[in-house]
């Protein structure tokens, strides 16, 4: 049911310059059957004119209400597109402001639907729901996701199973028996994440500089000193370059489930809010590698997913975590990597600069092609030269393409901006 209602809209966070879009959400789930039922509100806070606001949610529920500010439309598609995409088991709801927002115009949403997610249902990125481990994670879209969005506050309430144990970004607390608020502490560059078992198992190291890492799996994990050893050295790798990260965080989650509970994309990992990591099912190496890319993102998360900027997340963490392997594993191990890399790169179709979706060419743009020409960027500049162009830009929270490639300009000169552009 869409319908037309007139909605009060807070607009202190807009006045204040916060541009963060707002979930609250009450959602009510159960991982052995996979049913799930949710109400809440969705605050878009505009951050430039916005003429049309697509929201993707799993075809598994049923939406029972979707009300919004008089004088919008609104329609379902039941098969959701993106980029040019079909998205399958996807539908979308789109919604038009009328007038288009400004930066800084609010709309308020609120949304109910009910139905099932399983395993089955989860098609764009990784997820799993069983009784023993659940994924509801990423791109799952178990709640209506605005892919467009920059950076987001969230705050849901979760009712579970009494046995079972929620985690998920920032601060995760029991407020009564199978009820739970997750809150990530501040606005992230991310989706609403969460995991939750009944059985799992969690190791937890200190990794100095009042940091801890948690680690959480299936059993008890053989190489849980060599994985948590690895997140220290690369948190202090790149606080050494950048100094602290820009988090209150004090405990990092890592989610890994060492033995396989029917992960759709098991080979994914990811990052949200920096905090908390999502590792692959990979052998130990690869797994290790992959954890100094995600520990960079506590640096680097900027830039909108699906387009250029997210440059300065994705390719600048794997330029960085190669800079970090090569130090913890030796210039054989950097070279191989190094050739492998630009080989992949060289196959690569497309621009960055002209990247939109979230298809095969954003994977080889973004995670082969953009961190290989930061290494030949490297080998023009010097090593000296990248971290000054980098700690110049993490200082400025530079989140746009365009930005860096002027910062680079302004540091290094045209000509060398100009090169670095048409090789994108």
């Amino acid at each position: 049911m869409l319908c037309a209602a007139g909605l009060l809209l807070p607009s202190g966070a807009a006045m204040a310059g916060d541009l963060s879009n707002r979930y609250e959400i009450t959602a009510r789930f159960d991982p052995a059957s996979g049913a799930i039922s949710a109400d809440g509100t969705f605050t878009v806070v505009a951050d430039g004119d916005v003429a049309e606001i697509r929201l993707l949610l799993n075809a598994g529920v049923d939406i029972t209400a979707f009300t919004f500010g008089a004088g919008e439309a609104a329609r379902i598609e039941p098969v959701a597109t993106f980029g040019g995409e079909v998205l399958e088991k996807t539908q979308a709801i789109i919604v038009t402001p009328v007038p288009p927002l400004t930066r800084g115009d609010t709309l308020e949403m609120a949304f109910s639907y009910a139905g099932h997610i399983t395993t089955d249902d989860i098609f764009i990125g990784r997820g799993v729901v069983s009784p023993g481990w659940t994924e509801m994670t990423l791109e799952t879209l178990w709640y209506p996701v605005w892919l467009e969005e920059s950076l987001v506050r969230s705050r849901v309430t979760l009712e579970v199973p009494e046995a079972y144990e929620v985690i998920g970004p920032g601060e995760a607390t029991q407020i009564a028996p199978g009820r739970w608020t997750l809150d990530p502490g501040g606005p992230v560059g991310g989706r609403i994440t969460f995991a939750m078992s009944d059985s799992w198992v969690m190791e937890a190291r200190a990794l100095g500089g009042g940091l801890s890492a948690r680690l959480y799996s299936v059993v008890a994990e053989p190489e849980a000193d060599e994985i948590l050893g690895t997140v220290s050295a690369a948190y202090s790798y790149y606080a050494g370059i950048f100094g602290p990260p820009r988090t209150d965080k004090s405990t990092i989650t890592l989610l890994y489930p060492n033995i396989d509970p029917g992960l759709v994309y098991p080979n994914q990992a990811y990052a949200t809010a920096g905090d908390f990591i999502v590792m692959n099912l990979s052998n130990l190496e690869v797994q290790l590698d992959t954890l100094n890319h995600e520990i960079a993102h506590l640096w680097w998360s900027a830039g909108q997913p699906g387009t250029a900027d997210e440059f300065l997340s994705e390719s600048v963490a794997e330029y960085l975590a190669m800079r970090r392997g090569g130090a913890a594993w030796g210039e054989s191990w950097l070279a191989k990597r190094r050739s492998t890399l630009d080989a992949a790169a060289a196959e690569a179709e497309g621009s960055i600069l002209t990247l939109d979706g979230f298809g095969h060419a954003r994977q080889s743009l973004l995670y082969e092609k953009g961190p290989s020409l930061l290494w030949q960027l490297q080998d023009h500049i010097g090593e000296a030269a990248m971290d000054g162009l980098f700690r110049d830009a993490y200082d400025r929270r530079t989140e746009t393409l365009e930005s860096f490639l002027s910062l680079l300009a302004d540091r290094e000169g045209e000509q060398v901006a100009g090169w670095f552009r048409e090789a994108l």
